[in-house]
């Protein structure tokens, strides 16, 4: 058992099943919390769980903690959301990711996309281009009078190319 295992084991209770992490009933634990639900969401749309290590308030992800809960260490990489729901931390709907392997699981087009579409974008004319990045580089799809074309051309390359896509 690593020491972080005990330490977090200590303090938290994980239920496999939910992928909700409990404040142990123990005395390291102030009495308001005990029983009760740990973690917060934060803006990104994690759960959070604040706990004091070495003196200090810190702040863990809840679903890097269900991976040290079941596999007794922290991960080695990332972490992906299979189901693309941030709160859902079961264990079965985690994996190890690095971080291109979870671009490949967005669901989601940026913030900064003006149409709101994953993999669509307009062109000076007015039409609609659907790319997708593999391997680094961006390989052109096709070109579309209709968003929803390019949106399902994009959607379809994404399932063929995107080893990590589950849409």
């Amino acid at each position: 058992m690593n020491d972080d295992f005990k330490f977090f084991n200590e303090r938290l209770f994980y239920d496999e099943k939910t992928g909700i992490f409990y404040w142990r009933d123990v005395d390291i634990v102030g009495g308001k919390a005990r029983g009760k639900q740990a973690g917060t969401v934060n803006s990104k749309g994690y759960i959070i769980i604040n706990v004091k290590k070495d003196g200090k308030q810190s702040q863990f992800r809840a679903h890097r903690l269900a991976w040290l809960f079941v596999n007794g260490h922290f991960p080695e990489i990332g972490i992906d959301h299979i189901n693309g729901d941030k709160l859902d931390n079961r264990m079965e709907n985690l994996r190890e990711a690095s971080i291109l392997e979870n671009g490949q699981n967005r669901r989601k087009a940026s913030s900064h996309n003006k149409l709101g579409v994953l993999g669509v974008r307009v062109d000076k004319y007015g039409k609609y281009i659907a790319s997708i990045r593999v391997n680094g580089k961006v390989k052109f799809i096709g070109r579309f009078n209709e968003i929803a074309k390019a949106s399902d051309a994009y959607i379809q390359a994404k399932r063929e190319l995107h080893s990590f896509c589950t849409i």
